[in-house]
C-alpha cells in the first residue's frame, strides 16, 4: 500500500504544478489580449540607461502616465534615459502595458490625461506596424 499511495502522491503533485503553469500562462495571454482589445496609448519615457540589477531583472526602466497615476516599468530594449516612446496599455488595467520601441515621440509631445486613441496618436504609425508587437508577444 506505501507504494501505491506514494505514486498516487506524486501524481497529484505532478498535476497540480501542470495545472498552475497553464493557469498562469492563461491569465498573462488573457492580460495581453486585453490590453490589445482595450488599448489606448500615451508617452513613456525612459528613467534608466541599460542596466543589469539582480532585484529588477535587466534592460531599462521607463514611466508612463494614465489619469495622473504614474507607472514603472521595465523594457528588455537598449534604449537611452530621457527619450520617449509610444505606449500601448489596456484602458481597463493602465498597468498592463507594452512599450513600443520602434515609435519614438519627439520631445515638445504630450499626452492626453487619458491617453490617445490609435486614430488620434499625434506620430505616423502603421496599424501593419503592431503586429511586429504582436508577434513578439506570440499571440499569432
Amino acid at each position: 500500500m506505501g507504494k501505491i499511495s506514494s505514486k498516487l502522491f506524486l501524481m497529484g503533485c505532478l498535476i497540480v504544478i501542470i495545472m498552475a503553469f497553464a493557469v498562469t500562462y492563461l491569465l498573462g495571454t488573457m492580460e495581453v489580449r486585453s490590453t490589445l482589445t482595450h488599448c489606448k496609448y500615451t508617452v513613456g519615457t525612459m528613467t534608466s540607461d541599460w542596466h543589469h540589477r539582480n532585484n529588477n531583472g535587466f534592460g531599462t526602466d521607463f514611466s508612463y502616465e494614465v489619469e495622473g497615476i504614474v507607472f514603472n516599468r521595465i523594457t528588455h530594449s537598449d534604449l537611452r534615459k530621457g527619450e520617449k516612446y509610444l505606449v500601448m496599455y489596456d484602458s481597463l488595467n493602465p498597468s498592463g502595458s507594452l512599450l513600443l520601441d520602434k515609435h519614438k515621440v519627439p520631445a515638445r509631445i504630450e499626452a492626453p490625461f487619458k491617453g490617445w486613441k490609435f486614430s488620434e496618436i499625434p506620430i505616423a504609425i502603421d496599424s501593419s506596424d503592431l503586429s511586429m508587437y504582436i508577434i513578439k508577444l506570440n499571440l499569432d
